[in-house]
């Protein structure tokens, strides 16, 4: 039997639960973070173990949170039944909150139904990177380093391997979102203050589509990168520009 896992890590509290593909909750269970132990603290409070049992048919409820096994949908009577009311669908139960940088994990229920998994964990290992803040400036240096090296290889590659090389270097960017772009831009914009006649970041592009975002076509129009102005241009001469200038 297939089962869908849904997580939702908040900066004070988790929730987890398991269903079968008919929608029904097998298990659920809602605990503290707990995030001033660190990531590694956080990843092993996350109930793997009860999710896990309850889908070889072990325990079907929740010990954390007294749940009930029953179908995951907006209506039904509360009649005959303890706990909490019935859940949403699934789909506005766990997509519900805000965008914050980390990619959501989306996994197939059902043709019409899907759950994700809002992954929002705080590293408290790392420092703040407030936009202008040093520690900001610092993570654009080392964007910037990273990317020229790249460039000296002669080859692109992805926002979540930059993100990687990022979180090696010591700075948490997600590899999608403001923090991601912001930084981007001003690695592009940083370099161009030092006469650098590319758009160094036309090298960083998406895993899927090997191409770079459209906020980079949208920032290659600006000053004083005015590639708009330019005949012909296009992202892949740019790239052919930088692999070129750098090498």
């Amino acid at each position: 039997m297939k089962h869908v896992i849904a997580l939702d890590v908040g900066g004070t509290g988790m929730k987890a639960a398991l269903l079968a593909q008919d929608g029904s909750v097998l298990f659920e269970a809602r605990r503290p973070t707990g995030r001033e132990h660190g990531t590694d603290a956080v990843v092993t409070a996350i109930p793997l173990s009860d999710l896990r049992a309850s889908g070889l048919g072990g325990n079907r409820r929740s010990p954390d949170s007294g749940g009930h096994h029953r179908r995951a949908s907006a209506g039904g009577s509360r009649q005959g039944r303890q706990g909490p009311p019935p859940a949403r669908p699934p789909a506005a139960r766990w997509r519900s909150g805000r965008r914050c940088g980390v990619p959501r994990r989306c996994h197939p229920l059902s043709s019409q139904q899907f759950l994700c998994c809002d992954i929002r964990v705080t590293d408290t290992q790392f420092p703040r990177l407030k936009h202008g803040s040093a520690a900001w400036l610092a993570a654009r240096d080392s964007m910037v380093e990273i990317i020229k090296g790249w460039a000296t290889d002669g080859r692109p590659d992805t926002y979540g391997r930059l993100s990687e090389e990022l979180r090696d270097a010591g700075y948490s960017v997600p590899p999608r979102g403001t923090l991601m772009s912001n930084l981007l831009e001003a690695a592009c914009r940083v370099e161009a203050a030092r006469d650098v006649p590319v758009m160094l970041t036309a090298i960083v592009v998406n895993k899927q589509s090997k191409r770079p975002s459209e906020q980079f076509e949208v920032l290659a129009k600006t000053e004083p990168f005015r590639r708009g102005d330019q005949p012909d241009w296009t992202w892949e001469t740019e790239q052919k520009r930088v692999f070129a200038h750098y090498r």
